[in-house]
């Protein structure tokens, strides 16, 4: 490790005096201190062994900041959450994103927000996911970074760190970009790398939302951010979802074939995905709860898993066959079958609503032992043999036709 040299006298008499960092900085290039000296004298500054706060402060005052570029680059999103200032809130303390897990932050006023913008702008940093803050002009002899689009920079290999990514139309020409540091990303009727990665970091409810339209070339989503809503609708090529998501919701990806989540959620809904055959959670639980679950038209998704409880309604809907039951199903408000002449038997299940059967039945068979707290309604059910020993129903039967009793 190389030794750290002594301020300057006259450096140290400013610090003395309470000279702000930047001023300081600036004397010292003016006393003829390189780049290297200048970020182990912003280090010395910032009072941190954490190296980012030293490079903000460099970066965004000297003005041999070029030769400091590549290392602050470097940083990545160690980096840019101290620029961008990305934080978030939890039990009523604020406290940086940070992949490192450092917490060191920067002053919070206008000279710093100065330093953090002209940082921000002459890393060519996106103009648009620089929040709330004017990018300040640079002096005019200073060499100009041109200022990219979100499109530009992530192709560049770099990462994004900001509250919200929208992109619309376009198509990137990058093999990958780097971690996605962002709290809302919404993707919409363009071509992105095959792989984006949401690295993991914790959200208030309702603000990690997640959102794709329309989008080609991705074939692997890893999301490690808790809370989140995922919506994914028309994107062709997408085949593995990783993620952790209050609510998941998928429509129209017809190469999806693995989706990895966690054992509960608000919602979990899945739609004409024909490459899903089971889906299961991250980590092994012994029982699979979600809020609202819907499955839809996903014909080769025959395999549920062993153990599932449905805090509100369950909807079955062109599903079947199910080679594969919960062992143990309960839904405690209603459970809708429509349109699923694949299913011939239901298991044993626990009902706490209503059970209605309606469309096209090729339903059979209930599982004895079953019990509904509502209706049961299995008009639709041509084919259905008679009802199981051990049924109980807690409010009106319908039968179909032919087993109605005749006087």
């Amino acid at each position: 490790m190389t030794r750290l040299e002594p301020l300057d006298p006259f450096l140290e008499a400013l610090v003395l005096t309470g000279v702000h960092p930047e001023h300081i900085m600036q004397q010292a290039e003016a006393l003829g201190a390189g780049p290297e000296r200048l970020l182990q004298i912003a280090g010395i500054l910032t009072g941190t062994a954490d190296p980012v706060p030293g490079m903000a402060l460099a970066f965004g005052s000297i003005r041999e900041w070029p030769a400091l570029r590549h290392q602050a680059l470097a940083l990545g999103s160690s980096l840019l959450t101290r620029l961008v200032r990305f934080f978030v809130f939890r039990k009523g303390t604020v406290f940086p994103c940070n992949q490192d897990g450092t917490k060191a932050w920067l002053p919070d006023d206008a000279r710093w927000d100065a330093i953090r913008i002209r940082a921000l702008r002459r890393l060519g940093y996106p103009r648009e996911c620089i929040p709330n803050c004017p990018i300040l002009l640079l002096d005019s002899d200073e060499p100009v970074i041109p200022v990219p689009d979100a499109w530009a920079w992530l192709d560049a290999g770099n990462g994004l760190v900001a509250s919200s990514l929208e992109l619309e139309g376009g198509a990137s020409r990058a093999r990958e970009w780097g971690s996605l540091l962002v709290a809302r990303i919404l993707l919409k009727n363009c071509r992105v790398p095959s792989a984006l990665h949401r690295p993991e970091v914790w959200l208030p409810n309702n603000q990690s939302i997640v959102r794709l339209c329309h989008v080609g070339g991705l074939r692997e989503f890893t999301d490690g951010c808790l809370s989140t809503t995922l919506v994914a609708v028309g994107c062709p090529d997408l085949a593995d979802i990783r993620s952790m998501p209050r609510s998941l919701v998928v429509k129209d990806c017809p190469s999806l074939s693995r989706i990895a989540f966690k054992d509960f959620g608000h919602l979990l809904h899945l739609e004409r995905c024909p490459g899903i055959t089971s889906f299961s959670p991250v980590v092994a639980a012994r029982t699979i709860t979600y809020g609202h679950i819907v499955l839809a038209e996903c014909p080769n998704l025959n395999h549920l898993p062993g153990s599932l409880r449905v805090l509100n309604d369950m909807t079955l809907c062109r599903m079947g066959p199910f080679l594969r039951w919960p062992d143990h199903l309960e839904v405690d408000g209603d459970l809708r079958i429509r349109d699923c002449p694949l299913i011939e038997e239901l298991p044993r299940v626990a009902v706490g609503g209503s059970l209605r059967v309606d469309g096209r039945s090729g339903l059979r068979r209930l599982l004895p032992g079953s019990g509904i707290g509502g209706d049961l309604d299995l008009r639709a059910c041509a084919l259905l043999e008679g009802l199981p020993q051990g049924l109980s129903i807690g409010g009106a039967l319908h039968l179909p036709g032919h087993l109605c009793f005749k006087e």
